[in-house]
Order: structure tokens, then sequence, then C-alpha cells
């Protein structure tokens, strides 16, 4: 093969590298684009939901038709704020920045997710007794909205000290708060699946039961949905939820008053995350400490013993020998 064969060959390669590669990318890119496409449509359709429901409990428990008007306009709202948040994330920032600060003031809160939930935690408390499985499942929502608000301060929180990592090159620091965001994200969007599936009209008649059995069912995976949201929520406190939250608090608690106490505190935590010996480690650790000096003290009596050989033998060269006729 002539060198412009060769080379003919080495490019055509180059390329296939370089388009697979590409390829791979585009496909990574569409892939996130369609979970982000399909998060817009399931939270659309979510909370459409949530709305309809929560107008028609408000329509039995309230007679003025103007208080029930304002009350489907703040629901109206909150879709919204949900359903913009969502495309705000796909166009990588929002369209009309000052008109959506305005609402969220507005409606009480500084990001949409506290917004929706400082909205929808007022109403359910003036609306809600709970005498319906709808009235029910939209209390589960209402527990979602409040733990998605904690979570979401938790997750800022957390990119504000890995970007402070960074800066640092306190890499241990950055790379577990990054974890820890993946973790809390699986978590927020696991239990959006909890609060989907309890929906109360996916539970329909079965063949050797009826309304009963479904009603039982509903209400069992509500209070159990129920629990877990009040222990999700019980793990957010003053200094955050994650260890790692907790423990950059306390050193900046601690370092309160002196100069660049946030650089401080982020390498003292960043120390504390090396891996430490373990206990095993420390034990063969110890016993090589201890085999070392009698290893040391063999090796000194095996030289001792041939030199003294050594010793013994020039001199028994160095003797005349042995007359037999004397």
């Amino acid at each position: 093969m002539g060198f412009w064969a060769d080379f003919k060959k080495e490019v055509i390669d180059e390329m296939g590298e370089d388009l697979q590669e590409l390829k791979q990318e585009v496909g990574q890119i569409i892939e996130e684009e369609m979970e982000i496409v399909t998060s817009e449509m399931e939270v659309e359709k979510h909370l459409g939901a949530f709305e309809k429901k929560f107008n028609k409990m408000v329509k039995q428990a309230e007679q003025n038709k103007k208080i029930r008007k304002s009350v489907e306009k703040q629901l109206g709202a909150v879709k919204k704020m949900g359903i913009n948040e969502i495309k705000d994330k796909k166009r990588g920032e929002p369209m009309f920045p000052g008109r959506r600060e305005k609402m969220f003031n507005k409606y009480g809160g500084g990001t949409a997710a506290q917004a929706v939930s400082t909205t929808t935690e007022t109403l359910n408390k003036r609306y809600n007794f709970k005498q319906s499985n709808d009235a029910m499942w939209i209390d589960l929502n209402v527990d979602f909205f409040k733990y998605r608000a904690y979570n979401e301060e938790e997750l800022i929180n957390l990119k504000r000290l890995e970007g402070k990592a960074e800066s640092l090159k306190a890499e241990r620091v950055m790379q577990k708060a990054k974890d820890l965001r993946q973790e809390l994200l699986q978590e927020e969007k696991h239990l959006f699946g909890v609060v989907q599936k309890t929906n109360p009209d996916n539970y329909g008649f079965k063949l050797f039961g009826g309304a009963k059995e479904a009603g039982a069912d509903f209400g069992n995976d509500y209070y159990n949905a129920k629990l877990l949201f009040e222990d999700k929520l019980a793990l957010y406190g003053g200094r955050g939820r994650t260890d790692l939250l907790q423990n950059y608090n306390k050193h900046l608690e601690e370092l309160k008053g002196q100069p660049d106490r946030m650089e401080k505190a982020i390498l003292s935590v960043e120390k504390q995350l090396e891996p430490k010996e373990t206990l095993e480690e420390k034990s063969q650790s110890a016993q090589v400490l201890r085999e070392e000096p009698q290893q040391e003290n063999k090796d000194e009596q095996i030289q001792y013993v041939d030199a003294l050989r050594k010793k013994l033998e020039k001199e028994k060269a160095a003797r005349p020998a042995f007359d037999k006729t004397r």
C-alpha cells in the first residue's frame, strides 16, 4: 500500500472515530432533551389533575363565588409556575426574569418551588378536611411541594459549596457536593413518582373486589406515603440536611468573625474527608513495626555467627600442622 493509500485510510479511520463520538454526543443531548420534554408533559398533566381536584374541593366548601374565583386564580398560578420552571430549565434561563420574580414574590417565595409550597399549604389548611380520596391526594401533593422547596434550597447550597470548593481546588468537597446533589435529585424524582402513583384515579375496580377494596388499597398507600414525607421533611434542619453542609456550616459558626472563614471552613472539611486508615490497616502496620526489630536482630545474629565462623577458620588455617610422630 502506497503513501497516499495509507494516508487516505488514516484520515477515514480518524473521521470514523470523530463521527462515532459526534453520534454519541448528539444521542446524549437528544436523550437529555427528551427527558426534559417528558418531565414537562408529566408535570403539566399532574398539575392539571391537582388543579382540577382542588377547584372541585373548594367549590364544595366555599359558597362565595368571588373567593372561589380568587382561589382558581391562585391555583392557575401554581400550575403556571410549575410548568414554566421546567421550560426555563429546558432553555437554560428564564424567558422573562423580571416577570417571573414578580410572580414569585406575589405568591410568597423567592423561587417557584417556594411560591408553590407557600400558596398550596395556605389553601390546603383552609379548604382541605380530607373527607375524600381526592382530598387526601391533594394533601399528599402539598407535602411533596413542601419537601421540594426544602430540597431545592439544599441543592442550591450544595451547588454553591461545590463552586467554592472548585476555586480552592478542594476536590473531595467538590466531588462530595456533586454526588449528594445527584442523590437528592434522584430522590426527588422517586418521590414525585410516589405521588403520581397514589392518584385515586389509578385505583379502579378489581375483578373479585370492588370499590371498597380499591379504596382500602388507596388508604394504605396514602398513609405509607404520608409517613414517608414526614420522615423526609424531618431531615431538613438549620444547618442543612446532608452531612457535608452540616459539617461546613458548623465550621462557619466556629470561625465566626475570622477573615476568609468560608475558605478555612472548606479546607477543614476537605481535610476531614481524607481517607482514614482502617482498624485492620492500623493493626497490620503495628504488626510490621513489631516484626521489623525482630528481623533486624536475626540478621545481626546471622552476621555475628558468620563472622565468628570465618575467624575460627582463619585461626585454624594459620595454626601449624599437628606432628603425629612426636
